[in-house]
Parts: structure tokens; sequence; C-alpha cells
């Protein structure tokens, strides 16, 4: 594999033998991924020229994170992705939900997708990814809904999605 932007991702591609290999009960080695190789990756990312390249090592490695730790990547993705390529990483992340048979695996793609349209400061798209995920909003669900919506700048809408939550929630 050629490392085009110098970044962490061939650390990222090892997790599964880093977690053969050891017992993280604790949560230290999940945080060396979290804490220190996603703050790398991010670094190299930012300084890449190649966006496009950057995102499609991105839906390569979310596809293959057997571990769960490779969504990590996506928590400063808004720092060295432009938000066009970020719309383009979320309908990959679309199709990818789409395809999948496990609920799981379609909550982790929603989830992602989630993170990211918080990231541009888009709400309508957070809220109908998480109602697709859950179907009826729950409580934190009307939350999180609502707290998207007011860091865009609609406090309106954010609070009419708290008024959803049931007094005895």
């Amino acid at each position: 594999m050629q490392d085009r932007c110098g970044t962490a991702e061939p650390f990222f591609e090892s997790d599964g033998v880093i977690f053969e290999s050891c017992d993280d009960s604790g949560g230290e080695i999940g945080g060396i991924f979290k804490d220190t190789a996603a703050p790398i990756f991010t670094e190299f990312a930012a300084g890449c020229s190649d966006k496009r390249w950057i995102r499609d090592r991105l839906v390569s490695l979310l596809i293959k994170d057997g571990c769960g730790v490779r969504d990590c990547l996506l928590e400063d993705a808004s720092k060295f992705l432009p938000n066009e390529e970020i719309r383009i990483l979320i309908g990959q992340f679309s199709d990818q939900a789409e395809k999948e048979s496990s609920t799981y695996q379609r909550r982790n793609w929603y989830r992602n997708i989630e993170q990211l349209a918080e990231q541009i400061g888009a709400p309508r798209l957070f809220e109908k990814i998480r109602i697709k995920s859950l179907g009826k909003p729950n409580a934190r669900a009307c939350l999180d809904i609502g707290r998207v919506y007011l860091q865009s700048g609609d406090p309106k809408t954010a609070r009419a999605w708290l008024e959803r939550i049931d007094e005895k929630d």
C-alpha cells in the first residue's frame, strides 16, 4: 500500500492483530487508537492535498472495521475534509448502510452519518438519519436532534424537539 499522505492508517489496519494479541478489558489499547492514532491521522489528512484519496481511504478503513475502533477517525473529519467531500462521504456511508443485512452494522453507518451531519451543520440530515435508525424518536433522540439544531443556529426547532419529550422521561 502506498502511504501517499503519511497517515496513521497502517496502524488502524493492524487493529485486528493488535486486539487478538492482547487484553484490552481496561480500554487502554482502544484509547491509543482514539487518543493517539486518530489525531495523527487527522493531522496528516489535513495536510494532504488529495482529499478524494483521504475520503476513499476512510470508506475502505470503515468497511473493514471489525474491532470498532476506526470510527474515531471521523470525529474531526471537518478538520481535514471540505464539506463537499464530507457530503460525498455521507452518500457513500448511506449506500453502505442500505447494503447491510445486519441491523447493528446498519446503525453503525447511520451513527457515522449523524456524526458527519453534525460537523457540517446539517440538522435536517441528522434528524432524518436518527429517525431512520430508530423509528419513533425516544427522549435521547429528541435531545440529540434538538442539540444539533441549536448548534446550527435554529433554537426554535431545537426547542420544538425538546418539547416532544414526555414529562415522565
